[in-house]
């Protein structure tokens, strides 16, 4: 089921990119797996050990970035530090969920599991429903560990800044730069 883009469950190469191939049902399980290749990634380049520097993995994501407006621009020359990027390291496309909202992908990418399970599911929660009392939704919001919860408890020394609901900011072993101040 293909919408004319490339997409996980289409596979094979776009612009020359690879692009995962996955069978309909397992289309919300890519972020889960690409998070467990990531973190496997991390553990076997980097040493738990806390004097070892090892390899640095960093994970970037530019919030609403779309491939089919960024692509043309790389190739242009227009953004020369996400070509060098893409060159060093790995990039792909990726169908998300429908509809897109910013803390639920974020929050899915950072534990590997779909909203039903990490319980971010807007951009607000309702506080008082009587009164009809919404905040913005934090990090104590996430019923599951973040990536850099598992990295941190493994020993390995992590840094997140500005990532959708990480306020308010959870000791690490590290520093994290929430996305919002109070």
């Amino acid at each position: 089921m293909s919408d004319g883009h490339p997409s996980c469950d289409s596979g094979g190469i776009a612009d020359g990119m690879a692009v995962p191939r996955t069978k309909p049902w397992l289309r919300h399980r890519f972020i889960w797996r690409f998070m467990i290749a990531f973190l496997l990634g991390a553990l076997v380049t980097c040493s738990c050990s806390k004097e070892d520097l090892g390899t640095k993995i960093i994970l970037i994501g530019i919030d609403g970035a779309d491939w089919k407006v960024m692509l043309p621009l790389v190739k242009e020359g227009m953004l020369p530090n996400i070509a060098s990027l893409m060159e060093r390291g790995v990039s792909a496309w990726c169908r998300t969920f429908k509809p897109a909202k910013s803390p639920v992908i974020w929050t899915s990418i950072a534990t590997g599991v779909g909203p039903e399970k990490h319980g971010i599911v807007d951009y607000d929660v309702v506080v008082d429903p009587e009164k009809g009392l919404v905040v913005p939704v934090t990090s104590n919001a996430r019923k599951v560990n973040a990536l850099w919860n598992i990295l941190s408890e493994a020993g390995l020394r992590v840094g997140v800044v500005g990532w959708w609901a990480s306020w308010p900011a959870e000791e690490v072993n590290g520093f994290i730069i929430s996305d919002h101040d109070v």
